[in-house]
């Protein structure tokens, strides 16, 4: 079952000026020891959680660092899997909608979301946030906690699933899930 975005939850997203239909692209991230070009259209770009085949520009942005800091650590580079990708925007949109940033909602645990998910793993595991900021900054974030960085580096996974959701009050709600198939 897909999860449906009510209207009024959708996050407001500003317009850009269709007379210049420039994208300010700033060197503004000095992270990991390599700098990134962020555009911030990407930033605010409204994200569907619905889209299992295609993944969004911010989803790229997040599997591309999180690749960055595994290639660092003489790590192979993680592939979008679409089963983990739905089940991380799902869960991306519940923790919205409850307000809730944790692990667990409704007595299910990231571990059930993914068996749900019919993805088969050997190994799983799931990094959350919540941040008015943008994916770099959770990224960093996610690399100086212990448990998260862990994650990112865990040799044994090979796929993961990112979902990103953004209320109207400029909350966005990530989930990273990762697998090493069966």
């Amino acid at each position: 079952m897909r999860a449906i975005i009510p209207p009024h939850l959708e996050p407001k997203i500003p317009e850009q000026s269709s007379e210049t239909g420039i994208k300010f692209k700033f060197i503004l991230f000095l992270l990991f020891g390599s700098i990134h070009f962020i555009d911030f259209a990407v930033c605010k770009e409204r994200v569907s959680i619905n889209q299992v085949d295609k993944i969004t520009p911010q989803e790229s942005a997040i599997l591309e660092l999180t690749n960055e800091e595994r290639t660092k650590a003489g790590l192979q580079p993680l592939k979008a899997n679409p089963r983990l990708m739905q089940a991380a925007r799902d869960y991306s949109f519940q923790m919205a909608q409850a307000g809730k940033l944790t692990h667990s909602l409704h007595g299910k645990s990231f571990a059930d979301r993914i068996k749900k998910s019919g993805y088969a793993y050997r190994r799983a595991g799931e990094n959350v946030a919540r941040s008015k900021d943008c994916f770099p900054h959770v990224m960093g974030l996610w690399m100086k906690s212990h448990g998260h960085r862990n994650n990112i580096l865990n040799p044994e996974f090979e796929e993961m699933g990112i979902g990103i959701y953004a209320t109207q009050h400029g909350d966005r709600y990530f989930t990273q899930l990762f697998g090493g198939q069966r």
